[in-house]
Order: C-alpha cells, then structure tokens, then sequence
C-alpha cells in the first residue's frame, strides 16, 4: 500500500543507534512505493552517543526540513529523545517510541531492543521498531513490502537476513 500523498516525518536517537540507516531504509522504501522523497540530518555522530535527528518528506514538498509542529510521525530509538520528537509532532501526529510501558493515545511504544535482544540481533533495534510503524500505519509509513526491499538494496549480504527478521518481528507485534 502506498503512503499517504504527503507525509512528515522525524527520527530521533543516539549516535549508534542506526538513525541514518533507517532513514535510508525509509526513504528507499517511499520511492519503491512511487513517491517523492526528501531528506535531512542533523547529528553529532561525530561523537557515538550524540543526539540524532533525520528528517523525511514523502510527496511534493519544497524544502526537507520537518519544522516543529508539522511532523505526522515520529520514531524514537532513545526514550531519552521522546521530547525532541514530541516537538516536531503535529496535532493527531502519532509517534512510535523503543520503550516499555504501555502505549499512551498518539504515543506507540515497542520494546524494540528487547525484542531485538530476544533474537540475538540488539544492533536492528531500529528495524523492530520501524516494523512496528510500518504495520501499525501503513498509511503514513512506507509498506511491509517496500521496507523488506529497501532492506534487501541497502543491507550487506551478511546482515540482511537477520535484518529482515528484525523487521519482521516488529511487523508482528503490531498485528498482535
């Protein structure tokens, strides 16, 4: 299924947390699905653990970045960068959160580095939890099918396998 004609969206985490990858994974899902994308980063990769921010534009839009109020969704590697995200989130906007506790109205939380953990894979917690987005809602998030063949471009031979598990695994949860 093809995301919605425009969509919004920010991801915020940690140096080392695979932000960037995921948002080439996003990105190279939103073409496959036909539409226009636009990036931007903002990080201090330089420094493993520094805050990091990728903003994604899917449809016709101008400029690549997501100012604050305007993002439709947000995903959130670090629960320490909830707030970060939650700026950015638009009234109705939903974002999805790695974390434990129960969901919370337009806040979807996953376990995603527990469950990551659980398959002996803690570095795709990022694909866990965009397995969840994408599940949950696929009108605002790149499809299943889309995610799984960016993946199968950007992933290195060796990895892409326990990647796409990882994807999967989220997808699952949501459909739970």
């Amino acid at each position: 299924m093809k995301t919605a004609a425009r969509v919004q969206l920010v991801i915020c985490g940690l140096g080392g947390q695979g932000a960037v990858f995921l948002s080439r994974v996003l990105a190279g899902a939103a073409i496959e699905e036909g539409n226009d994308v636009l990036t931007s980063e903002t990080h201090g990769m330089a420094q493993r653990g520094g805050a990091v921010e990728s903003h994604l534009k899917f449809g016709d839009f101008q400029g690549s970045v997501v100012r604050p109020g305007h993002a439709d969704v947000a995903l959130v590697l670090d629960e320490s960068r909830l707030a970060a995200a939650q700026r950015f989130l638009r009234a109705g906007g939903i974002c999805f959160v790695n974390a434990k506790r129960n969901d919370d109205g337009d806040t979807l939380l996953c376990d995603a580095f527990g469950i990551a953990k659980e398959i002996g894979n803690p570095r795709a917690t990022n694909l866990v939890l965009l397995g969840f987005a994408a599940a949950a809602r696929p009108d605002l998030v790149p499809a299943r099918e889309a995610c799984l063949a960016a993946l199968e471009r950007l992933s290195p031979p060796t990895v892409h396998d326990p990647n796409a598990a990882a994807f999967e695994r989220g997808c699952a949860l949501a459909q739970a």
